[in-house]
């Protein structure tokens, strides 16, 4: 992708208006949706309280010290929480070479070994499973009667100590049901300040979704808390709690742009005098983009009205989202007529910056609205973390009498949904030699049908023996990028074909619905069945996004944050995301084989983050898409290879079922 070029506005003249296309920008749609999206909430941001991350465990980062006869070790005192239930697991990459033992009171140290014969310990040895890290591990379930442990590590020779700050990091949780929850207030600006919720709840009696309203707080005091924002220009006050209940509320400053991963860890003690310890990680990406929208002109263009939003104080991406609800009025008051969008760049005209949109007028037709018309809920967000930087609630719009005036429109038509093909509206888009392929029967020009890999794949999953016709293959290995990003090298590889349909694994299925969404491609020319088939994508987020950002660091590998796949990233990029568009999604899901008084499991590691049923990165709620076509959820494959059981990609009889099905 294009490095994101930030243009001060004040400073552009109209001589750079309306430079050429390259052969590297791709066309964008003008899009738009009944106002049935607009009232169900599909295409209205989500409120940021209801969203954040979860989590039910402890993370505990350590340092090993040099101790006088030459060894490292380090002493950890933690809270289980329910002892009888806990489960622990310490993630380095040295961790086969130390000596751990678990000490409660005066009862016998455990040593927690995938050796040890105690009836007090259970071990379960297998991959971390953490997405670009190749490593074992030794999950232990441990049942004691006290309620506070020491964990002591000792180490013959010197950890590793890949990331230069911690040697590894404790995870820990248990049955107990008290879970603590963080979410930021809203956009995140460059040293424009945000506010972090911190709340303790229950899950059993209070279960809670992304989404879902706040749930009741934990009958609970805060005992100790602490935040922290681990990258570079971040700064958190000190948290202010609630006086009886453990409520917190912090303010966040981050003085550069990113994405920035915000950590909180909170000791609270319950009314019998227990005491849980739980920390939970968010991403929360900040941009330096801003404009101010100080109002709107329009302007016929073509077959459509061009409504240009103008902006002060600009300074903006290469190109963004630009969206808004059109509002007339109808016989019984106001009323959607319905919602525009589209990615799109700004246009300098006479010296001002101005981002437009489109009216299909077929729209006011189908409505009957009549004036005064307004535009609600006008905003524009950055392409890649979904912030965003200008937004107004309602501003009034001149429609010209040649657009409101009675005409039979019935329904509602391809062209009023998205637009026709403009090769003046472009974007910057990386070319065909920036999209990686491995081909296997591929044919220059032809009905191709394209597999796709996921975020941090080390190349492609799918067996290739399992599919037939023209195939291409999406490579872009052990590598983190946004929808955005992800579905532009998609559209650069598939124009090489005069059509295409996908078959995606996990972040594949967002990127090839994202492509579909906004841009122009040869998914519009595909025929003869399903156009995006997709497996295991996480189209709601997965806990893992923020969770586990910290552990790659640890071990010196990973692929590093993704916030379009944390449930904020994901709730925020939906809500760009019309109906019409997800219904070309026919979308599968997979768990774990779950057996009766079996400690069942995926993922070592992501076990101790997501709720059942789970496939190790996607859990069956979240891979979900609303208005998408569920295609069945089948237990017995996991999301990857290394995992307990076999990857869902490798599935026969799922893949022949996708190869017929598939549009070309």
């Amino acid at each position: 992708m294009t490095t994101k070029r930030l243009l001060v506005m004040a400073c552009i003249t109209s001589a750079l208006a309306a430079a050429p296309a390259s052969a590297q920008d791709r066309m964008a749609r003008t899009l738009a949706a009944p106002p049935a999206d607009i009232l169900d909430g599909t295409l209205r941001r989500p409120d940021p309280l209801t969203l954040g991350s979860s989590s039910s465990t402890a993370a505990i980062p350590f340092v090993l010290s040099r101790q006088p006869d030459g060894s490292w070790s380090t002493r950890l005192a933690v809270i289980p929480g329910d002892p009888q239930s806990a489960r622990l697991l310490v993630a380095a990459p040295d961790v086969d070479d130390w000596r751990i033992t678990l000490s409660s009171g005066e009862t016998t140290p455990i040593t927690l070994n995938a050796e040890t014969r105690d009836a007090r310990l259970t071990a379960h040895r297998g991959q971390l499973g953490i997405p670009g890290i190749d490593s074992e591990a030794t999950l232990f379930e441990v049942r004691t009667d006290e309620t506070e442990w020491t964990i002591e590590i000792r180490a013959d020779h010197a950890p590793s100590r890949a990331n230069g700050r911690h040697d590894g990091v404790l995870l820990m949780t248990s049955d107990h049901p008290a879970t603590l929850r963080a979410a930021v207030d809203g956009p995140a600006r460059v040293n424009e300040p945000v506010h972090l919720h911190v709340e303790l709840y229950d899950r059993v009696l209070h279960p809670h979704r992304p989404g879902d309203p706040p749930p009741p707080l934990m009958n609970a005091v805060a005992k100790t808390s602490s935040v922290k924002t681990p990258s570079r220009g971040g700064h958190a006050s000190a948290t202010q709690w609630h006086p009886e209940m453990p409520a917190g509320l912090s303010t966040l400053t981050f003085s550069e742009p990113g994405i920035h991963r915000v950590s909180v860890d909170v000791e609270a003690e319950l009314p019998d005098g227990n005491r849980i310890f739980r920390t939970v990680s968010l991403l929360v990406p900040v941009t330096d983009a801003r404009a101010a929208i100080a109002g709107a002109s329009t302007a016929q263009d073509g077959q459509a009205l061009r409504i240009d939003l103008s902006l002060e104080d600009a300074r903006l991406p290469d190109h963004f989202l630009a969206a808004a609800e059109v509002w007339g009025m109808g016989d019984a008051g106001p009323e959607p007529v319905c919602w525009i969008g589209g990615m799109t760049t700004s246009d300098v005209r006479n010296g001002v910056a101005t981002a437009p949109l489109s009216l299909h007028p077929d729209w006011l037709a189908l409505s009957g609205a009549r004036a005064p018309f307004e535009l609600r809920r006008v905003r524009l967000e950055e392409p890649d973390h979904h912030v965003v930087f200008a937004e107004v609630e309602r501003l009034p719009i001149e429609l010209p009498d040649s657009l409101v005036i009675d005409r039979n429109v019935e329904q509602i038509s391809p062209e009023m949904l998205r637009g026709s093909r403009d090769t003046a509206r472009t974007i910057p888009a990386p070319s065909a030699a920036d999209a990686g392929s491995l081909s296997a029967s591929r044919d220059f020009g032809a009905h191709n049908l394209l597999l796709v890999h996921g975020y941090c794949a080390g190349g492609n999953p799918w067996p290739v023996g399992n599919f037939s016709g023209a195939i291409e293959i999406f490579s872009d290995p052990n590598a983190t990028r946004s929808n955005d990003q992800f579905a532009l090298l998609l559209g650069a590889l598939g124009d090489q074909a005069k059509s295409f349909g996908v078959v995606a694994h996990s972040q594949g299925g967002c990127a090839s619905l994202h492509l579909y969404t906004y841009y122009w491609s040869g998914l519009d020319w595909a025929r003869g069945g399903r156009l995006i088939q997709s497996l295991g994508t996480p189209y709601q987020g997965t806990a893992l996004a923020g969770n586990l950002a910290g552990i790659g660091e640890i071990f010196g590998a990973g692929c590093g944050e993704n916030y379009d796949l944390t449930y904020d990233g994901a709730a925020a990029w939906l809500s760009g995301i019309p109906t019409w568009a997800r219904q070309a999604v026919n979308f599968h899901t997979t768990s774990f084989e779950d057996q009766p008084f079996v400690f069942d499991y995926c993922s070592l590691a992501t076990d101790f983050f997501l709720t059942d049923p789970e496939d190790g990165v996607t859990e069956q709620w979240a891979g979900q898409l609303p208005g998408g076509i569920n295609r069945g959820h089948v237990t017995g494959w996991c999301h990857t290879t290394d995992m307990q059981d076999p990857a869902q990609y490798f599935d026969s009889s799922r893949n022949s079922t996708m190869n017929q099905a598939a549009a070309r």
